[in-house]
């Protein structure tokens, strides 16, 4: 076989042995592109939601003395407060926001923000320092980015819609 050949027969079994899922095992800290969107635990309802609505969150921490306290998300509103509370300005965001949620460090790994995601069905995480003060917020459309950078050209450039063949006119 020739020289060449070889080398290529190498590389190839180099790529083969490459784990594809590699960089999930990087820092969590490359999805943590702003700061966390925080408003305090005597923060009434009404005044929380008009936040989310005018910067388009689907959550904000709750902080409590600068730590985090809870977490406030669309899910929230929608279990919690619709259809139920009325007067948002005299409830407070500490009886409907999620206490005490599940939290990652900078320094832990993608792969397990995306394991709290799937497995507990999270669709943003709280990211706190080793004081529990919240540093930033993961959701599931930074992960969706992250994992669909390599694939990024691809996905953009294909048309808005799949094609399914003729458009169903008759004739010609």
């Amino acid at each position: 076989m020739s020289e060449s050949v070889e080398e290529e027969l190498r590389i190839m079994d180099e790529r083969a042995a490459e784990d594809p899922h590699e960089h999930l095992e990087e820092a969590l800290d490359q999805l943590c592109t702003r700061p966390a969107v925080c408003v305090d635990i005597a923060s009434n309802l009404e005044e929380t939601i008009a936040l989310m609505r005018q910067n388009s969150f689907g959550a904000v921490i709750v902080t409590d003395g600068g730590k985090l306290a809870g977490i406030f998300t669309e899910r929230d509103l929608l279990t919690r407060v619709v259809g139920t509370i009325t007067d948002l300005r005299s409830c407070p965001l500490a009886d409907v926001m999620t206490k005490d949620p599940e939290t990652l460090q900078l320094g832990d790994k993608i792969i397990f923000v995306m394991n709290m995601m799937h497995v507990g069905g999270y669709r943003h995480v709280p990211v706190v320092d080793e004081e529990n003060r919240p540093l930033h917020i993961i959701s599931i459309k930074d992960v969706m980015a992250f994992v669909l950078e390599p694939i990024h050209d691809k996905i953009v450039s294909i048309p808005p819609g799949p094609f399914r063949g003729r458009s169903g006119q008759h004739g010609g």
